[in-house]
């Protein structure tokens, strides 16, 4: 089971982030972990659970010393929403029946269901276009207004998401501006 934490847990699976690297020679290595403390953790928010499981600060992606994996480590703790210039990739659980708020982030994201099934809602909860994604499924979200909801009431759902920051996106030639929908990320 997954430990969020806050202490609450999910019948999902716990996950593991596998980390490669090389060695001195050149040779393919995983990285050890320092602790177990560095295992996945989710952390609760409002209906959610999430973690940023890697994150680069550029593209393309400094490996030159381990830079990349270095500034991970040193930042792991920091939950943006996207990383400017650069990638992110997160795992978010969903319990029965919730919902995120409808929100826009300046960022292009991949999401792949897992587990369950999540509905990806566009522009408004109560009548906004609704598509049901199921495990394997994967959207590509452009930065539109929209939000996901678990659509079991009673099964734990799971996605992984990929972002890239963006452009505003625009509409009549006015840019869109970012809404977080009320989405506060713990303090940097």
């Amino acid at each position: 089971m997954p430990k969020y934490d806050d202490g609450s847990e999910s019948p999902l699976p716990q996950t593991s982030c596998l980390i490669t690297t090389h060695d001195g020679s050149g040779k393919a290595i995983f990285y050890e972990r320092p602790s177990k403390s560095d295992d996945v953790c989710l952390k609760r928010m409002g209906p959610a659970a999430f973690n940023v499981l890697y994150a680069t600060s550029s593209v393309p992606v400094n490996f030159t010393k381990d830079k990349d994996l270095n500034e991970f480590i040193d930042n792991k703790n920091v939950m943006p929403i996207f990383i400017p210039g650069g990638t992110l990739v997160r795992m978010v659980d969903l319990g029965p029946g919730e919902c995120s708020p409808i929100h826009r982030t300046k960022s292009l994201d991949y999401g792949v269901v897992l587990n369950g099934e999540i509905e990806l809602i566009l522009e408004d909860l109560e009548t906004g276009p609704v598509k049901l994604m199921k495990a394997g499924d994967v959207s590509v979200q452009r930065a539109t207004l929209h939000a996901w909801r678990n659509h079991s009431k009673t099964e734990w759902a799971r996605m992984l998401y990929v972002l890239q920051e963006s452009t505003a996106p625009e509409a009549n030639g006015q840019p869109l501006e970012e809404d977080h929908g009320g989405i506060e990320l713990p303090a940097q």
